[in-house]
């Protein structure tokens, strides 16, 4: 769903089919707060589930922190700065053209490709074909969405240097094995570094794109708890929006369920041996 749509079913389950207590904004703020918590719940069964990747680029030694980073894992220096991708398109065959400028990568050169918008697709790593000065093909890949801004392409580093987080103290300006942080500043430790680095981070589940579809309705029910408010009983309409109010409790608390479901790690024998029924080959 998108954030009309859960406006929309928001509307319906308030009993509020245009604005009149609540503005379209009131709905989309409270939608956020359920982006987190229900992000949070299912960083509760698995806490890898938001680890992301992301492109750092700069003209100095500092740089500054994705917006939604919670935690920094890994810094990557890739001993090269990336190209800037500025378009994906179909190539005519059904595979992603990507354009970058004066990208200087040639045909069969293994190049790693992250940060596309629209394009989502062509993340990851690829070799490549068709070069050209300012174009290349990606070996094996489907355009299937539009392109609508940004992505990085570096070549591939066999060996990339993992840049170790060191305390402030430490810090020398004469390291570019190491790095502290600033505030929401990443600084390396290393007055000359020039290249790009590629962090690995947990992030903060931030729009609704975050959340899986199939968990859409969380967010409705959540607004719909947060928001409606039931009168006393006394009042012509107390049952009516009792009862919406409980159907949005249990439905949150259904799909809460299906997440635990989902997300849980399933248990797998200690020794290969406990998984086996001997008597069945006997």
């Amino acid at each position: 769903m998108n954030q009309a749509e859960i406006t929309e079913l928001t509307r319906r389950g308030i009993r509020e089919p245009r604005p009149l207590k609540y503005s379209d904004t009131d709905i989309e703020n409270i939608t956020l707060e359920g982006v987190s918590v229900v992000g949070m719940k299912i960083k509760e069964n698995d806490p890898s589930y938001y680890n992301a990747r992301k492109s750092l680029s700069s003209n100095t030694h500092v740089f500054s922190k994705p917006s939604d980073c919670l935690t920094i894992l890994r810094i990557w220096d890739m001993k090269t700065n990336a190209a800037t991708i500025t378009g994906a398109a179909d190539n005519g065959s059904g595979g992603i053209r990507i354009t970058s400028a004066s990208h200087g990568f040639d045909d069969d050169d293994i190049v790693l490709v992250h940060d596309v918008g629209g394009t989502t697709e062509a993340d990851g790593t690829w070799k490549v074909e068709n070069s050209a000065t300012n174009t290349f093909d990606l070996v094996g890949s489907t355009f299937s969405n539009t392109y609508t801004s940004g992505g990085k392409v570096y070549e591939d580093v066999t060996y990339p240097y993992k840049i170790e987080k060191k305390n402030l103290r430490e810090a020398t300006l004469d390291d570019e094995r190491g790095w502290y942080p600033r505030e929401d500043k990443i600084v390396v430790d290393d007055k000359d570094f020039t290249y790009d680095i590629i962090i690995d981070y947990e992030k903060a589940p931030s729009a609704i794109t975050d959340i899986p579809a199939e968990y859409h309705m969380a967010l409705v029910a959540f607004n719909v708890i947060n928001l409606l408010v039931v009168p006393r009983q006394d009042d012509p309409s107390f049952h009516d929006l009792a009862a919406s109010h409980a159907f949005y409790t249990q439905l949150f608390k259904l799909i809460e369920s299906r997440i635990d479901e989902s997300f849980r790690v399933s248990s797998e024998p200690e020794d290969i041996a406990e998984g086996i029924n001997f008597e069945d080959f006997l």
